[in-house]
């Protein structure tokens, strides 16, 4: 099983190079990004107590340029990215570009998102949302194969255009669907690598029963869906009945704080690791 943490960066946050190297350096296998593009003042009134991480984080891709420019084999992307709020053509070019600068270690979580004042900002309807995420996704994947491409669907349409660079991975980095809920599993069939559930929105019990719904999926697709279960609890119990399911990636959600905090905050996610798999994680 691999070892990864996810983040809201922000300016309060450790440098992303100092964490980036500390991860690479006490064995950790990726680093994500998370995404929330901006705050209206209205939402800031509706929800004001919604943790300051949301409105300040940074783009997710250019910190996850920036923490693999220090280090050599962490797997950098976004834990999420909201791909439904994103122009599907600039952010293929974007991926590409950037999977190619940093030697082919992108992993690209995407999401709908839940805040919908933000989804309406960018011209989402939120009762589309998740149609547009597909879309949106399935309008990058064909563009990533450098060749002539043509999409006409509900919320994206051109003709003929070509996208250069292609990513280095072929045929590209693995996209992630993130969500546990009820069509997660139709969403991984339409368009995903992998999938990237929240422990939290579910708990194990209901995970546990989603990811037999994905196991099934990969059945009937024919090949091996790998699983990224984030914001994993620091409890050997739960760690221990992860990897016995199965899944392939654990990651915490470490607070945006700086660099002695986050450290103190994953000492016991290490020790947690370490007693239920073995591994030499953390210092």
């Amino acid at each position: 099983m691999k070892i990864s943490v996810s983040v809201f960066q922000t300016t309060g946050t450790a440098p992303v190079g100092d964490l980036a190297r500390r991860l690479e350096d006490t064995g950790y296998d990726a680093l994500y990004f998370c995404e929330h593009t901006h705050q209206s003042l209205r939402f800031a009134r509706q929800a004001p107590d919604l943790e300051p991480r949301f409105r300040e984080t940074f783009d997710p891709f250019v910190a996850a340029h920036a923490a693999a420019a220090v280090t050599e084999r962490l797997r950098v992307g976004s834990a999420i990215t909201l791909l439904a709020q994103h122009e599907p053509i600039a952010m293929a070019k974007r991926l590409a570009t950037l999977d190619r600068v940093i030697g082919g270690r992108l992993d690209v979580g995407v999401g709908a998102g839940w805040i919908e004042d933000e989804m309406r900002t960018h011209g989402v309807d939120p009762r589309r949302r998740n149609a547009r995420l597909t879309e949106h996704a399935l309008a990058v994947r064909a563009l990533w194969s450098g060749e002539p491409t043509t999409v006409s669907s509900e919320h994206v349409s051109f003709e003929d255009i070509v996208v250069h660079p292609t990513p280095l991975q072929q045929p590209g980095p693995p996209i992630y669907v993130g969500g546990a809920g009820p069509q997660a599993c139709a969403r991984v069939r339409a368009f995903g690598d992998g999938w990237m559930p929240d422990y939290g929105s579910v708990g194990l019990k209901v995970l546990l029963e989603r990811l037999g719904e994905i196991r099934e999926v990969a059945r009937e697709l024919g090949r091996h869906i790998p699983v990224v279960v984030m914001g994993v609890p620091h409890d050997p119990d739960v760690v221990a009945a992860l990897a016995e399911a199965g899944v392939d990636q654990v990651a915490t959600l470490a607070p945006s704080a700086p660099l002695p905090e986050i450290e103190a905050f994953l000492a016991p996610y290490e020790a947690a690791l370490r007693s239920a798999l073995g591994v030499k994680v953390g210092p």
